[in-house]
């Protein structure tokens, strides 16, 4: 058994909430239960929860969620047009001190996100003395087949994540990945953090092929997420 031997910092998190959306949602295959639980025990879970205020028309219901709505795009950017983008930063305000991320959707479209209780598919990775990035966190999951849904992030919108800041004696690159169906997908960029590089997954546990990306055109992730 694995045991990751770092600690964390909880972020105490308060969000808030926009307008009613009343856009249809994007009919995708029900994400499989296995895509969701594939590291060893003992590692922190992704902790990238994100509301919805469009309705999931496939799921079952049951599932746990959140009140991190999505926001309007409000600041500069020269991101890609019509393109999935996951932003990294160091600098958040206040204590305890974390990282913040931010998933963006820079395309007219709506796009849907596989959720297991409203947590999405975005792990922390950190380079290792091999220069190989390494998972620090394992992928949300849960016994319970109706925790399994999806949620809508709208066109020209964002989730921000304030997520933990780990603590560890080495220092190093930190990113984040979005997973897509059980496959690497879209990196955040990196930036410097401290985590026990000797307690990270030993191996890669998503395929490599193809290579993730640093934004992703929304209509090939659309596609992308309904396979298996």
């Amino acid at each position: 058994m694995w045991t990751a031997l770092i600690t964390s910092i909880s972020i105490g998190m308060a969000y808030p909430g926009p307008d009613d959306q009343a856009d249809p949602a994007v009919e995708i295959d029900a994400p499989a239960q296995h895509d969701c639980s594939v590291a060893p025990f003992g590692y922190p879970k992704g902790s990238c929860e994100a509301g919805t205020k469009i309705k999931d028309l496939q799921s079952p219901g049951g599932y746990a969620s959140s009140d991190n709505w999505p926001r309007d795009i409000d600041f500069e950017h020269e991101l890609k047009a019509d393109s999935i983008h996951l932003l990294l930063d160091a600098d958040v305000e206040g204590e305890p001190k974390g990282y913040r991320v931010r998933l963006i959707n820079t395309s007219g479209q709506v796009v849907p996100f596989h959720a297991v209780d409203g947590r999405l598919s975005i792990v922390q990775q950190a380079l290792n003395a091999d220069g190989e990035w390494r998972n620090v966190e394992m992928l949300p999951s849960s016994g319970c087949g109706n925790s399994y849904h999806r949620v809508m992030l709208d066109r020209h919108q964002y989730w921000q994540f304030d997520v933990p800041l780990y603590d560890g004696s080495d220092l190093t690159q930190i990113r984040y990945m979005l997973v897509i169906r059980g496959r690497a997908g879209i990196i955040s960029n990196a930036i410097e953090g401290r985590v026990n590089t000797t307690s990270l997954l030993p191996f890669p546990i998503y395929p490599q092929s193809p290579d993730p990306v640093r934004h992703m055109p929304a209509s090939q992730f659309i596609e992308a997420s309904k396979q298996d």
